[in-house]
């Protein structure tokens, strides 16, 4: 399949202020690919660094200075490490990177093109690039390749998203071609899979909704998670450049997509009002160890936001983190400053229902009855039925995820709200 970047032109582009990252979008030989810098290039000095990608790839390879100055650029890119090439001090400075092709680059008269020359063993292909966007840097970046890379956090917390304007790297990355699968139609409520052909990992997006209305919000945050989640598996795979994070404790992942090709996605439930699905998988990047899971999330196709529970279970409530139960109305305005999950009639009502037999070892080890206060989820399942499970489970407990109690969500309306009726419709007749 080939691969296209598209360029992107802001209805205002002007030179980019000291202290941020540019990105320019262009071609080596004939082959698309995009490039940061953590300065223009009018202005270089040292320090300065960059990176860039293949369209077709996506993977952050490193670009090192060799010589800059103002306009003109000779850089060299990174060859991936290994344990056999790399060495890593006590300290953790490592040394040995292999180094690939040389880069030599001069601004054009108005700085937003840079021309020259790629080289490696005697292969010279021409390089041509455009100003697309800048970025500012927060004031403690380090100027280097992972430095430039360090963005990617910001995505992973929610403290940025990957928008044209603020990440326009990042941005330009996401312009793979989607492989589409066939379309899944509940009631008129429609959704597919979309796959990134260069990470393997599928995601869902809307098609249609049963009322007609336009589920461009909810898109706009599912297009986010698939974003997020293909940006950590590419940052895997560029892991093994020393630039770039290589170490010892990740050259056994580093150059992998980290499992997310065998991630499993699955739609649970999709209605006008509200959307549930699954995912699950063993994600690892370096760490202790992987990061097995089996998740529950819900969403509000309305307001393209993760859905509030406690609009619809009047027993799903906000907790400091010493414990004390919190104000709704305010914990609303700031969720994720609070532990949410069961009041003590909720949490008593899936105790009460929960499998009581199985592997009576496993029971006693799990303790159920308390993961249900710690741990209880809730999702959805078409049409109108309810689950109770549990998931984010630590690693070393991970084996207890279990269905608890599922019903079809009438049989549980004295432990609803009145809003409740807002996404089951079918509660109000």
């Amino acid at each position: 399949m080939k691969h296209t970047v598209a360029v992107v032109v802001f209805a205002l582009i002007t030179s980019p202020a000291l202290g941020a990252a540019v990105t320019y979008s262009g071609t080596i030989g004939k082959a698309p690919i995009v490039v940061e810098f953590t300065a223009p290039p009018a202005e270089a000095k040292g320090p300065f660094a960059g990176r860039y990608f293949y369209a077709s790839k996506g993977i952050d390879i490193p670009l090192d200075a060799v010589r800059v100055q103002p306009g003109k650029l000779e850089m060299t890119e990174e060859r991936p490490c290994t344990e056999d090439i790399c060495k890593q001090a006590d300290d953790g400075t490592i040394t040995g990177i292999p180094v690939g092709a040389k880069w030599q680059l001069s601004a054009g008269r108005d700085s937003k093109t840079l021309t020259g020359t790629w080289t490696e063993n005697g292969r010279q292909q021409p390089v041509a690039l455009t100003f697309v966007g800048s970025r500012d840097l927060p004031a403690d970046s380090e100027i280097s390749p992972l430095g430039l890379a360090a963005i990617r956090s910001a995505f992973d917390y929610g403290d940025q998203r990957i928008a044209e304007d603020t990440a326009p790297y990042d941005h330009l990355r996401m312009q793979s071609k989607q492989v589409q699968s066939s379309v899944t139609d509940w009631s008129g409520s429609s959704f597919k899979y979309l796959t990134d052909p260069r990470t393997k990992s599928a995601f869902p997006t809307i098609v249609a909704l049963a009322d007609g209305s336009d589920p461009a919000a909810a898109n706009a945050y599912l297009q986010r998670r698939h974003w997020s989640m293909n940006t950590d598996a590419l940052n895997c795979e560029a892991q093994q450049y020393g630039g770039l994070g290589w170490s010892k404790s990740v050259s056994y992942s580093a150059g992998t997509l980290g499992g997310h090709p065998d991630e499993t996605i699955a739609v649970t439930a999709l209605t006008s009002a509200l959307m549930s699905w699954t995912e699950s998988g063993s994600l690892f990047c370096g760490g202790a160890h992987p990061y097995n899971h089996h998740e529950f999330f819900n969403l509000d196709v309305k307001t393209g936001e993760p859905l509030d529970m406690s609009r619809v279970f009047a027993g799903w409530v906000a907790r400091d983190f010493d414990g004390n139960v919190a104000d709704t109305a305010d914990a609303r305005t700031h969720p994720q400053d609070f532990q949410w999950g069961p009041d003590k009639e909720l949490g008593d009502f899936v105790r009460a229902h929960r499998p009581k037999d199985g592997d009576v070892e496993l029971n006693e080890e799990c303790n159920y009855d308390e993961l249900i206060d710690s741990n209880l989820a809730i999702s959805f399942k078409a049409p109108d039925r309810v689950l109770f499970a549990l998931d984010r489970l630590e690693n070393a407990i991970v084996a207890c995820g279990a269905d608890l109690y599922e019903a079809p969500i009438a049989d549980v309306n004295f432990l609803l709200t009145p809003e409740a009726a807002d996404y089951f419709p079918s509660l109000a007749d």
